[in-house]
């Protein structure tokens, strides 16, 4: 008997792209839409005993061998389950979940995807709330941030994937061979919107031509990376006021520097080939969002380095190049890198194919729906702890064994996220 699973995807604003190739290359999608779109094609495509469905609330141009259905949201796909016998239906994070599924009569089990970093309250919410059976982080890190908080022990990670097949094995020979002569290149891929930070490498760009006058910068994507249809300013790069934000210190006399290239949304091979010319990529400068990363590991799969503020995606998947802690420090970074002369692709690349292949990734859930699930236990153990000073997470950990101990501890003792938020907005108003 196969086990039956749906994924559920809002696909409002991104019904026009073309996902009928989707197992080739990222077609231009944001990395939340594209990894629901490629997981549940992965998954399909595969003889592994589980039969997929992908649930969207708009019509969309999907592979043949993906069972697709239309609904008009959550409620709706979790009703469509019920009536088919659908056991796992997974669903991307959402704060619409607490008035959403307190209404929610079914025996169809959650699996929430968590490719943002879920609020306290929603974490609260999805710790008491029957339905949701785990979460899934989408890497290590992400989920280390609450080990203290009692969502912790419906939490479970795994890993975004990229299709590391696109790296020939002479290519992999040539790209380490030919490092040293890259141009000076720097690559920006991704939203351009506030928080993905683009903003910080536009302000020190005219620093960073002071010590490589010959570096050139490449932005792909823009402000309607996720869909929506957003009004965008006249560089066609971002909503009007964030747009000037950007584009005021790279712009002399109306011009763009000439340094600065703009490449608008990019996908599949062109975005490969543009990768492979650069020496150094600059993914999401703030670090703010990110949980994980696909495109640091495409630059890296590519052959660049990787200069960007520490945060715990990156410490999951950046293996070469460097990590700053303060926003201050990135200009020099992005220098360091641009003229280091050597490169660690070739253990880069073993790692990527060990831990973010599509085989790896397509395992682990299989995996989780065909043993974890049922059996009620979890992917990984409880592990010890990596970078435990990193956003206090030796503390955490501590917590944590007290209140396993002691059940109640939950519901006395805040999380240490809690007291820093605290100490910081006393500190703010002194």
């Amino acid at each position: 008997m196969k086990r039956r699973v749906a994924f559920f995807f809002e696909n409002g604003g991104l019904a026009g792209f073309d996902c009928r190739a989707i197992g080739e290359g990222n077609p231009g999608l944001g990395g939340t839409a594209y990894m629901f779109y490629m997981v549940a094609w992965l998954l399909a495509s595969r003889d592994n005993g589980i039969e997929i469905t992908l649930m969207t609330t708009h019509e969309g141009r999907f592979p043949d061998c993906l069972q697709t259905e239309i609904v008009s949201g959550l409620p709706a796909a979790m009703l469509r389950c019920q009536e088919r016998g659908i056991e796992y239906l997974v669903t991307k994070y959402s704060e619409a979940h607490r008035s959403l599924l307190n209404r929610a009569d079914s025996n169809v089990k959650l699996i929430i995807w968590c490719h943002n970093f879920a609020s306290r309250k929603m974490l609260d919410f999805y710790a008491q709330c029957p339905c949701v059976e785990r979460l899934i982080c989408v890497g290590r890190e992400q989920m280390d941030r609450y080990r203290d908080h009692r969502a912790f022990r419906k939490s479970d990670y795994i890993y975004n994937c990229v299709d590391t097949g696109v790296v020939t094995p002479e290519m992999e020979a040539q790209t380490e061979r030919e490092f040293k002569s890259r141009a000076h290149k720097v690559c920006y891929i991704g939203a351009v919107i506030p928080a993905k930070g683009l903003h910080l490498l536009t302000a020190v760009w005219p620093k960073i031509l002071e010590r490589v006058p010959d570096a050139e910068l490449y932005i792909m994507g823009n402000g309607a990376l996720y869909g929506g249809n957003p009004k965008l300013g006249p560089w066609h790069l971002a909503e009007p006021a964030y747009e000037r934000k950007v584009l005021v210190p790279v712009v002399q006399d109306g011009k763009l520097l000439p340094s600065v290239h703009l490449m608008g949304i990019v996908g599949g091979k062109e975005k490969l080939e543009l990768l492979r010319q650069a020496r150094v990529g600059v993914p999401n400068p703030s670090g703010e969002t990110e949980t994980f990363c696909i495109s640091a590991i495409e630059m890296q799969l590519m052959g660049a380095r990787i200069a960007s503020k520490r945060c715990p995606g990156y410490l999951d998947t950046v293996r070469n190049g460097r990590l700053v802690d303060t926003k201050r420090e990135l200009a020099d970074c992005i220098v360091r890198e641009l003229l280091e002369p050597t490169t660690d692709y070739i253990s880069t690349l073993k790692d990527i194919r060990q831990r973010f292949s599509l085989e790896a990734v397509a395992k682990d859930w299989e995996k989780l729906f065909l043993e974890a699930l049922p059996e009620g236990r979890h992917l990984h153990d409880i592990l010890p702890l990596a970078n435990p000073k990193f956003e206090h997470k030796q503390w955490k950990e501590r917590l944590r064994r007290w209140k396993e101990r002691c059940g109640w501890l939950y519901q006395l003792i805040p999380t240490i996220d809690l007291f820093y938020e605290v100490k910081r907005a006393i500190e703010r108003r002194a």
